[in-house]
């Protein structure tokens, strides 16, 4: 009697799971992977492109795990017991697609990489020469056991790769996005045996329709009043709007306060319903800015009869899930509406570990909205972050808007941009111009000549009307005022924000800041924080103060935290907490700040 034939397995069980059998995982893998592929390669510039990038990603998924046939690692499978496969079973995939007769070093690289991650492919030749990608301890091996795994391969897997003759890399975001949607296929089945994740078909942009709805939301918006300044809002929202679709990088840089959220969103919707966009990117430069924004954007384009929660999607945290049994808890951007912080955004464009560049197809074929673009990054990661931007708007069909009330134009400079480039604004001059005059207007800056110990100081601020805003330079100093303040007054005049507060923690201070913010008749009280306040939150006081900074940090103070007047405190002296100030000397306002009063924190 002939004995059952014995199905290979691509994984051991696991708490209760089954093993999942090698075709399974190959053919699953393999499908997803030519979906993602796909997806991407429709926004490609050049239609030559995409079957090169889909044939390369699908090849890479049939071959990717083929060295799991050896058959000690199928023996170690088999076993159940968790341990390491014996084998490297990476190195049999990538000889398989560097055979002389095939030599296809696109699909080698992604099979190599996709549990290490992309190589730096300069030490590989200079390491191993000839040998690039391979285990060195398993040439001689791998050569004598393949066609063995080749022929069980084949017994298994009817699809015939279309391998061909590729004998030189593509570009560093290729080769990321490709190892992205080869990531994602593999991660994604994993969850799917293992933990029963079936990813759900995410929800349709829709930007016709959005876009509708966003206009009849701010319609409403319109209606509530506002006088001069609801009417210069609308003419920035019509202006962005109506904008031309191209070119795919554009400038918006109207002052703060002027609502580039919603006037932002209305351009991109427009361009993804010209152009055919699958998704919409929010990248801000703070996490505790992220839940105000998702709320107002949950209430102004989620449609009726969706989720929200599905149609808009936040992501705060920077936790990758590589390991198999955390893999469901990853996020993956496929939301119509994702809204992320610009570390998590930037830091995905340049990763090269499985794990950090699973998401990372799905920006192509996006409108991404970069809000508050003066904090996204440091001035000196600009240059390379900007060679990333010019490629996805012209190699992988992106549109992009750099947004600040406080706009530093990097690309007309040579130091960032070779050669330097013209960025159109979304919002003409003389409109531009007239939403300034209103902010000047609405605003008035002082400053305090004389130094203030901090008794003095706390007196200070409540000889104002409040409520107040006052914000410091560092995490210490904040906590030490807040604490003067609440000896000094109490704690029910006192509220206290800043980045050492876990986001958990973060939430329920910015709720009661609104909430008292709404009770006209509480006013008797002060807002003590760190910078994290400047951009995004949408906060109004009757005055506010500020330790000495940059002329930025002061325009994103006035733009949207102020209703009224505005007090400005500048500079630190000496040993004592001081704050002073020099009357219109921009140098002074510009230098690096003196550093706070050390103190101790309670």
């Amino acid at each position: 009697m002939t004995a059952p034939e014995v199905i290979p397995l691509a994984h051991s069980g696991r708490d209760g799971a089954a093993a999942q059998t090698y075709p399974d995982h190959i053919l699953s893998v393999a499908e997803s992977a030519k979906r993602f592929a796909t997806e991407v390669s429709r926004y490609f510039r050049l239609p030559a492109d995409r079957s090169r990038f889909v044939d390369t990603v699908q090849t890479a998924a049939v071959f990717h795990d083929i060295g799991k046939l050896c058959v000690e690692n199928q023996g170690a499978l088999h076993s159940g017991d968790g341990t390491r496969l014996p084998v490297n079973h990476v190195d049999a995939g990538v000889a398989y697609l560097l055979d002389p007769n095939l030599v296809d070093i696109p699909a080698a690289l992604l099979v190599y990489a996709h549990h290490i991650g992309l190589p730096s492919l300069l030490r590989e030749l200079e390491e191993k020469k000839n040998n690039y990608f391979r285990d060195m301890h398993l040439i001689e091996r791998t050569r004598q056991e393949l066609p063995e795994y080749v022929s069980e391969h084949r017994k298994h897997i009817p699809i015939e790769a279309p391998v061909s003759s590729r004998q030189s890399v593509e570009g560093g975001l290729w080769r990321r996005m490709a190892l992205s949607c080869l990531v994602d296929a593999d991660h994604s089945d994993t969850a799917r045996h293992f933990d029963g994740v079936v990813q759900p078909a995410s929800l349709p942009l829709r930007p016709g329709d959005r876009l509708a709805w966003l206009d009849d939301y701010v319609a409403r918006l319109g209606r509530n009043g506002g006088g001069k300044r609801a009417n210069v809002r609308h003419k920035i929202y019509q202006a962005c709007r109506d904008a031309d679709v191209e070119p795919s990088i554009r400038a918006c840089d109207s002052p703060v306060g002027s609502g580039k959220t919603t006037a932002v969103m209305a351009h991109l919707l427009s361009v993804a319903k010209t152009r055919g966009l699958r998704r919409v990117f929010v990248v801000l430069p703070f996490t505790n800015i992220i839940d105000q924004c998702v709320s107002v954007l949950r209430d102004a384009i989620a449609l009726p009869g969706e989720s929200a929660d599905e149609a808009v999607v936040p992501h705060h945290h920077r936790a990758e899930f590589a390991d198999v049994s955390l893999r469901h808890l990853a996020a993956r951007w496929d939301a119509p509406i994702v809204v992320t912080t610009a570390v998590q955004f930037f830091e995905t464009l340049a990763g090269h570990r499985p794990a950090s560049v699973r998401k990372l197809h799905q920006i192509a074929g996006s409108a991404v909205f970069i809000d508050e673009a003066h904090a996204a990054l440091p001035a000196h990661l600009w240059k390379q972050a900007w060679l990333w931007i010019r490629e996805l708007a012209d190699d992988w069909g992106c549109h992009f808007v750099l947004a600040s009330g406080s706009l530093a134009r990097f690309w007309t400079l040579p130091e960032f941009s070779d050669p330097p480039m013209n960025v159109p604004d979304l919002v003409s001059e003389n409109l531009r111009r007239e939403a300034a005059e209103f902010e000047t207007s609405r605003v008035r800056y002082e400053t305090r000549p004389e130094p203030l110990d901090l008794e003095k100081l706390v007196s200070m601020v409540f000889e104002f009307p409040g409520p107040r805003l006052m914000v410091l330079n560092t995490v210490q100093s904040a906590a030490v005022v807040a604490e003067a303040v609440s000896r000094k007054s109490g704690r029910e005049r006192i509220e206290h924000l800043s980045t050492a507060l876990a986001p958990r923690d973060r939430e329920p201070v910015i709720k009661r800041v609104k909430l008292r913010l709404s009770d006209k008749s509480d006013t008797e009280w002060i807002f003590v924080a760190t910078s994290c306040v400047e951009a995004g939150l949408d906060l109004s006081f009757r005055t506010a103060f500020r330790e000495s900074c940059g002329l930025v940090n002061l325009i994103q103070l006035g733009g949207k935290k102020l209703n009224g007047l505005l007090d400005i405190l500048f500079g630190t002296r000496n040993d004592q907490p001081v704050i002073a100030g020099r009357n219109a000397d921009l140098k002074f306002l510009l230098s690096e700040p003196q550093p706070f009063v050390e103190a101790s924190i309670k």
